[in-house]
């Protein structure tokens, strides 16, 4: 007997050792460190969590004046107004919060040495976002309710909104090179699906059920979600490196940003002759175009942002007219395409932009396949968009089609946008005559506000548009007694009646709705995504000027190797114009102001030149020079 099953105990010894070796396997790779951050997958994993609750919370925020016109019976014009001043006040909330977290106001409390600059703001305001979502859904009746939602709207934003800053301030420190952001960012989109879903989910069973006893149900469900994030709070806390802080000066040289503030930012991205204008002198900076470019793309991609996520529920509801249940599986199920194409996108441009090194890719290639890629992805999805919403006859079966299109084509641009307000903030850390600038805060803030003002501007006036087109609603729910015998037989339940009277309601809206709709997805839409795929293309820091802020970087990290640029494979191809010339070889040998003269001179050669240039200094290898060292223009 013994003998007989022998073989099949040893058999099973083998399986189980292999799949032993396989989970050691699988355990050495989540938690062995990797790239120069020193933090391995699962470490990484978890600091991109970390957005999972702020997600949560704007899914809430975003959805409720949807609720509480639809459900809660509230006056749209009167909602709309409520909407627009609070909506207006998130800008500002932006600069605000990065202005205080780079004055590390929280220090006495939470001190910078062991808690970090960002640690304490993702805590104290996570469990304040967490809060003020939990118990937005339960608002009183009458017009208190216009107040309630304004309180908890502005409060949860305030504290997701804080949440978000202090990570991109804490990524741009802990994760130093576009290879480990852009690798975190595919990792922070699953985070925000999640998040996005948690949230989402509450809002359309809400759409279906709004009753009281089911909205106090889900503050069970929303409380915890919210605080997911704080688990990512031992992580933040490595992002306190501070060398000068943006408030402190060497004594009798007054601070350039005194006086102004947290507006300094969006100063210096105005205009230089628009600067001089207003401050009569000409002792002004030259502009800073990526600044611009970066302000500009923001608030565009914020545009667009906000007309899908505000005329979506809007298209589905009374361009197809569909209701109740039927309108929530499609919303799940566009939801659904979108989120699965999104998962398998992300993972592919993550394993492509995600490898490789920066500080040995000289030539840039990697740079300019993805700048490549996105500008075109826009213009494509551009142009799909105005075919399947603007042309084609609406249905579901497009719908789901245009959503996984619109993924695909916009999966790969988050990569590149994080990856350059990334380079702009380096830029300006790394820009301060010697001193490093420690103004991470002010600088996100000022590109969420510039995103955050597009919001809500259009969002504002598209849900006032929505009232001009002739937007007709009614609390069915509410005004149950009022038509349940003029509308449905004593055969039908309460739920049914409401679906019945909803559907009355689709059906009285009129055409002028049904095209605005329409034009805003179809057309205004597609505008906002060419405004992006130019400010994309313009924007500067790129090619030699991204390699020496990358070295820069290293430099200041004491990473720098003098060999770096000369391991790269295609050195000689840094230049990326359609031509090269080689102006001519420097020896030291010359006399200090011959040599400076000579340069002088042929900087000022090429700079009448036509057209656009580049010129670069090369010095040479001892071995590669035969002997002496060279400077190579």
């Amino acid at each position: 007997f013994w003998l007989k099953w022998c073989p099949v105990a040893a058999m099973t010894a083998e399986v189980a050792d292999a799949q032993d070796g396989c989970m050691s396997r699988v355990t050495s790779r989540l938690l062995q460190p990797s790239g120069r951050s020193g933090h391995s997958l699962f470490r990484k994993a978890r600091f991109a969590l970390s957005l999972s609750s702020p997600y949560t919370v704007f899914g809430l925020v975003s959805s409720a004046k949807d609720i509480y016109l639809e459900k809660f019976g509230l006056d749209a014009t009167v909602l709309g107004g409520v909407y627009t001043v609070v909506t207006l006040c998130a800008p500002l909330q932006e600069i605000i919060i990065g202005r205080l977290q780079d004055k590390e106001i929280l220090a006495p409390f939470f001190p910078v040495k062991s808690w970090g600059r960002r640690a304490p703001w993702l805590l104290t305001h996570g469990i304040l976002a967490a809060l003020a979502a939990s118990v937005l859904y339960l608002p009183p009746s009458g017009d208190m309710a216009y107040v309630y939602y304004a309180s908890l709207h502005m409060a949860a934003m305030w504290g997701a909104c804080a949440c978000c800053i202090a990570f991109e301030s804490a990524r741009q420190e802990i994760y130093p090179y576009k290879e480990e952001r852009i690798f975190v960012e595919g990792l922070c989109k699953y985070a925000c699906m999640v998040g996005g879903g948690a949230g989402g989910l509450v809002a359309l069973v809400f759409t279906v059920n709004a009753t009281w006893q089911v909205r106090l149900a889900f503050t069970l469900y929303i409380f915890p979600m919210a605080l997911l994030s704080l688990e990512a709070v031992p992580i933040f806390r490595e992002a306190r490196g501070r060398q000068k802080s943006v408030d402190e000066v060497e004594p009798g040289k007054p601070h350039e940003s005194e006086g102004m503030g947290a507006l300094v930012i969006l100063w210096e991205a105005l205009p230089r002759r628009l600067r001089m204008l207003l401050r009569w002198s000409s002792e002004e900076r030259e502009d800073n175009r990526a600044l611009q470019h970066l302000l500009a793309l923001k608030f565009w991609n914020g545009a667009y942002g906000v007309v899908l996520s505000s005329m979506l529920l809007y298209y589905v509801t009374y361009v197809l007219k569909l209701s109740s249940t039927s309108r929530a599986l499609v919303i799940m199920a566009a939801g659904s395409v979108a989120g699965c194409t999104e998962t398998v996108m992300s993972f592919f441009f993550m394993r492509i932009f995600s490898s490789g090194d920066s500080l040995k890719d000289v030539c840039g290639k990697s740079d300019r396949k993805l700048l490549s890629l996105v500008v075109t992805s826009r213009l494509v999805n551009a142009a799909l968009t105005i075919l399947l919403i603007g042309v084609v006859e609406p249905s579901v079966p497009v719908l789901l089609i245009w959503a996984a299109l619109c993924r695909i084509c916009l999966s790969s641009f988050s990569f590149w946008r994080i990856s350059a307000q990334c380079w702009l903030v380096d830029e300006d850390c790394l820009g301060g005559g010697g001193q490093r600038k420690v103004r991470e805060g002010m600088i996100f803030g000022a590109l969420s506000f510039s995103e955050k003002l597009a919001a809500a501007v259009f969002s504002s006036l598209i849900f006032l548009g929505l009232g001009i087109a002739g937007l007709k609603t009614e609390n069915c729910e509410s005004s149950y007694e009022s038509y349940a015998d003029l509308l449905c037989s004593k055969e039908l339940s309460q739920s049914e009646c409401i679906d019945v009277c909803f559907n009355n309601v689709i059906q009285s809206q009129p055409s002028s709705l049904r095209i605005y709709v329409k034009l805003m997805i179809g057309c205004f839409a597609p505008f906002c995504e060419l405004l992006v795929a130019y400010h994309t293309r313009c924007f500067p820091i790129k090619g030699s000027r991204l390699r020496k802020l990358c070295l820069s970087v290293a430099a200041e990290r004491g990473e720098s190797d003098g060999e770096l640029c000369m391991e790269a494979q295609c050195s000689d191809d840094a230049h990326v114009g359609a031509s090269q010339v080689v102006i001519g070889m420097l020896d030291l040998d010359h006399s200090a102001g011959d040599f400076a003269a000579r340069i002088v001179h042929t900087q000022s050669m090429v700079s009448g030149w036509k057209g656009s240039k580049s010129v670069s200094v090369m010095w040479l290898r001892e071995k590669d020079a035969k002997g002496s060292t060279s400077l190579q223009l």
